[in-house]
């Protein structure tokens, strides 16, 4: 039984690993997973990933966060949280843009 459930686990981590990695899904709902899956303690087993994601959502020049508030602090807030070097002025031009 045991074994049942760690394969399991195995095979629903790559189906996250391959949710995350993908180009298909809105950037909202990458960052919304990524929140999640840090609040559930599991950031670590996903570092790499989350990493990669972060890091191209990062040199975007353009950012798309689909005018909504919601959208741009969540981005803002993984970004600082992982290192990297966000210009809040950026960030406070695009929301009062919206």
């Amino acid at each position: 039984m045991k074994e049942i459930y760690k394969d399991k686990a195995t095979e629903l981590e790559e189906e996250v690993r391959c949710m995350i990695n993908s180009g298909d899904m809105e950037m909202l709902t990458i960052l919304e997973m990524i929140d999640d899956i840090q609040r559930l303690g599991l950031g670590h087993r996903f570092e790499n990933d989350i990493k990669r994601k972060l890091d191209r959502i990062s040199e975007q020049s353009s950012f798309e966060a689909e005018k909504s508030l919601h959208a741009t602090a969540l981005c803002f807030r993984l970004l600082r949280q992982h290192g990297y070097e966000v210009s809040q002025g950026t960030y406070v031009m695009k929301i009062k843009s919206v």
